[in-house]
């Protein structure tokens, strides 16, 4: 954290995802689910296997008494059947369908057909394996930007500026990624066409250009910039850029804005600049969008930062305790009266990103030198490593900033 407010003054073959459980924190488990497939591709057989451990909401089992009985086979034609019991043996309600996998292509299809096994078991908002995470990879002092799949896997380099190159942020239908790139004289926000493969400035102001979050929209970004000699909240309009206009004027330093799901209200962070030139701790604040009115959001003066807003309303942050740093959930409704812990000790707990199944989160764990990036289940409270290996050493000396994508 102390980089980012210093930040703002100057203004292939992989091993992935380690199934270890780290910690378990509560007695409450996953529903079990025994899966049985008929005829299919052996690498499709797999990957539903491996989907359906990963994803993080059931338990595999192969005992006839599971709580679910799913049953995936071949259907012709480019089509797989499935039938879902419950562990009487009952077909679930929308339980027996078919699903066109002929237009999906590699890991697609397996991620594909878990997360309609999740949309029919729970609902539609507990998928999670068609989405992507981003992240700052370091790799011999060089950092730009990759991109993961949910569980780790299908690593790719997005940028190769040979820079420093963080922040990664994506629009709300996963065509664009924006992200931050350090020069000798400006920090700019640029945004990649992942479709495309362009790259496009947004901001390239003198002074810090960062943070950039996506409206539910996806027509501005609000970020972070100091060209007025304050480090205050802009919000930039996509279709023309240079129609943008404040939404905070003042002498705090302010940063790191998300939107609420329904883009009506931003948590974001503000420090003060004292007269003797220190800065106070970064508190959280809400900000009304309509009433253009804030507010901070606790009042034991501790230091929040990097919040980031579940779809299911739920606020995530890292919160400093003592001199290590943890990752806090609360609903911003009732921030004091409903703040938990889900993850601390051995290290630093920072830059937390909700998954899209407003369950599981991705943040990074710094341990001496060693930055990675874990997987946390709030429900269960288990911490998963992402594991990116090359010849049984770590691909990246560290791995900072992640930022999880919607559905695909």
């Amino acid at each position: 954290m102390k980089k980012l407010l210093l930040a703002m003054l100057i203004a292939f073959s992989f091993t992935a995802y380690s199934q270890q459980v780290i910690e378990a924190k509560t007695k409450k488990q996953n529903p079990t689910i025994k899966v049985s497939t008929v005829s299919l591709d052996a690498s499709i057989q797999r990957g539903i296997l491996k989907n359906i451990k990963n994803c993080g909401w059931f338990t595999l089992s192969n005992s006839p008494t599971a709580n679910y009985d799913v049953t995936f086979s071949n259907a012709g034609g480019g089509k797989v059947s499935v039938v879902i019991k419950d562990t009487s043996g009952n077909v679930l309600p929308k339980g027996q369908y078919t699903h066109n996998i002929a237009t999906l292509k590699g890991n697609w299809i397996q991620h594909r057909l878990v997360d309609e096994i999740l949309s029919r078991v729970y609902n539609p908002k507990a998928k999670i394996c068609s989405s992507r995470i981003a992240f700052s990879g370091s790799r011999r002092g060089i950092k730009e930007i990759y991109t993961i799949d949910y569980d780790g896997g299908n690593l790719k380099q997005e940028t190769d500026y040979r820079s420093i190159t963080v922040e990664p942020a994506w629009s709300p239908d996963n065509r664009y990624l924006s992200y931050t790139v350090y020069g000798r004289q400006n920090a700019n926000l640029i945004q990649k066409d992942l479709y495309t493969k362009k790259h496009r400035i947004l901001s390239s102001f003198r002074g810090l250009n960062s943070g950039a979050a996506f409206h539910p929209s996806g027509d501005k970004i609000m970020l972070t910039l100091s060209k007025d000699n304050n480090v205050d909240l802009f919000i930039l309009p996509l279709a023309n850029i240079r129609q943008g206009y404040p939404v905070t004027r003042n002498s705090n330093i302010e940063s790191s804005p998300v939107w609420s799901p329904d883009g009506k209200k931003v948590c974001y962070v503000s420090a003060t600049m004292r007269s003797n030139g220190k800065i106070s701790s970064p508190r959280l604040y809400m900000l009304d969008m309509a009433q253009k009115r804030a507010w901070s959001m606790f009042k034991d003066g501790s230091e929040r930062v990097s919040p980031d807003w579940s779809n299911s309303n739920a606020l995530v942050y890292s919160k400093r305790m003592g001199r290590e740093y943890v990752i806090a959930i609360c609903d911003p409704n009732n921030p004091a009266g409903t703040e938990k812990i889900i993850a601390s000790g051995g290290g630093n707990w920072e830059a937390p990103t909700w998954a899209p199944d407003g369950r599981h989160l991705v943040c990074s764990f710094s341990q001496g030198s060693r930055t990675t990036l874990y997987v946390i289940d709030t429900v269960l409270g288990t911490k998963k490593p992402i594991n990116l290996l090359q010849n049984g050493k770590p691909y990246f000396d560290k791995m900072t900033l992640p930022a999880w994508s919607k559905l695909y």
